[in-house]
């Protein structure tokens, strides 16, 4: 394994799998950081992503994550996310909704980061159990504003909120990444064919959606221009 090199192994992570990789690749446990995917055989698409560990750190996570007793006592060093492929090989666009008297863009540039909570809708907390660390994000303010203002980015994927008893209720921790030159409004992107099939245009509303390449391309665009009323 190389330094700073991401590396992708097809294998059954089981204790025999990781002994054999630890051992066959030599100096693995004197490599400072190395990002690793690991997939299981019965789930190809699921992959188990560690990134800047170490190969005795790498084994011990995956024994406390699959529930196994015997490294217990050991400090995880790293987090990990399953993830499916899809997800491993590119970031995802999202698209988010918030009141901005409640909690704006200008709110999340002035705490630096934050949890995204308090969403109910089945379909959008789908969505939410599908976004991982490192997608992007739309920032929509709802209300009177109607517009995409901001971009954010996801510092940590998916997990159960905290604050509740129900599993099904999943959050996620963001931070800013730039105000948008030019808000895009809702009625702009209404009065636009290209965005017939846009989740925002079909079903307004539902407060987390996926947002493709070409819409997200296309925002952008617009954003940098001036828009005529």
């Amino acid at each position: 394994l190389n330094k700073g090199v991401s590396h992708i192994h097809t294998i059954e992570p089981t204790k025999t799998t990781f002994d054999i990789l630890c051992k066959n690749v030599g100096e693995y446990k004197n490599v400072e950081k190395y990002n690793l995917a690991i997939s299981s055989d019965n789930n190809p698409r699921e992959f188990i992503s560690i990134g800047s560990s170490s190969c005795n750190s790498f084994y011990d996570n995956f024994n406390n994550s699959a529930g196994n007793k015997e490294n217990q006592g050991v400090r995880k060093k790293e987090t990990i996310n399953c993830v499916t492929l899809e997800q491993f090989m590119k970031n995802n666009h999202w698209l988010i909704k918030e009141e901005p008297t409640k909690y704006s863009y200008n709110d999340l540039v002035n705490d630096k980061k934050t949890i995204w909570d308090g969403v109910g809708n089945n379909l959008a907390l789908k969505h939410i159990r599908k976004i991982v660390k490192g997608d992007d994000l739309l920032y929509y303010h709802t209300g009177k504003e109607r517009s995409i203002v901001g971009i954010a980015k996801v510092i940590r994927g998916s997990y159960i909120d905290p604050n509740k008893d129900d599993k099904k209720f999943v959050v996620f921790d963001i931070k800013p990444v730039k105000k948008l030159i030019r808000a895009v409004t809702l009625k702009e992107i209404k009065s636009n064919i290209f965005f017939n099939d846009f989740d925002l245009v079909r079903i307004p509303r539902l407060s987390v959606m996926p947002v493709t390449k070409k819409y997200w391309s296309e925002i952008i665009k617009l954003s940098d221009k001036k828009y005529d009323v």
